[in-house]
């Protein structure tokens, strides 16, 4: 397990590099990981890391044919069936691709990393025995972004460029919190003054952009838009 989410931090960091070929290879030793993860939990046993995997298909297949027993059907068929794909994409896709073509690779990483994201969210949500609400937000705890730019601790988060307008830096903090931020830690992380803020903060929900929760503690959340935007402008890259 903690190759699997080792490798799976790894793929969001080199994303957010824009390093897609290097996306690739990191979720495709995710993909070997998580097959172990499966060959463990439903069969018993598992290849060792030490060891080469025999034939990709071979293992799924051999998880599959398993009696059912106490495992769910989403570990001993979905998941192994959605690593695969990880995998068959990472193995055929990466390279070089003629000149002629548009180069697919940021879409390859795009899907083979939402596929790792649901991949791990799934093996948390049947393994986790959690009430429903703790068991969500375990999961939201683990497809949260990883964000280079941003530094975290409990208290504060911190964008690490300069060159960005108040605004900007608002909605880099807020992407980097899915379950948003609250309006006091967003003051005490950009240091500008709460008028400043509040009117920003206001702006976004205006655009549509963003939105605060209506239950205490009230945070402020982007919406799909929100997220969006900070993507298509290139807002995360670390200069």
């Amino acid at each position: 397990m903690d190759e699997l989410l080792r490798q799976h931090a790894r793929a969001h960091r080199r994303f957010q590099a824009g390093e897609h070929e290097g996306v690739l290879e990191a979720v495709g030793k995710f993909a070997e990981a998580g097959i172990r993860c499966s060959q463990e939990l439903v069969t018993g046993s598992h290849t060792p890391m030490t060891a080469g995997l025999p034939r990709f298909d071979r293992v799924v297949q051999d998880i599959e044919n398993t009696p059912g027993g106490s495992q769910p059907e989403s570990l001993r068929i979905i998941v192994p069936r959605v690593l695969h794909t990880i995998y068959t994409i990472r193995n055929k896709r990466r390279g070089g691709h003629v000149s002629a073509e548009v180069d697919p690779q940021r879409m390859d990483a795009l899907l083979t990393l939402q596929m790792a994201d649901w991949s791990l969210a799934e093996l948390a949500r049947v393994l986790s025995q959690l009430p429903l609400d703790e068991g969500q937000a375990l999961i939201d705890t683990l497809v949260q972004r990883q964000i280079p730019l941003v530094y975290r601790d409990r208290h504060v988060h911190v964008v690490m460029r300069d060159d960005l307008e108040l605004g900007d830096e608002v909605l880099v903090l807020l992407y980097s919190e899915p379950e948003g931020l609250t309006e006091r830690h967003v003051i005490e992380s950009t240091k500008r003054p709460r008028s400043g803020v509040v009117r920003v903060i206001q702006s976004l929900e205006q655009a549509r952009l963003a939105f605060k929760t209506r239950e205490r503690p009230y945070r402020v959340r982007l919406l799909p838009t929100g997220f969006r935007a900070v993507e298509d402008r290139g807002l995360l890259a670390v200069r």
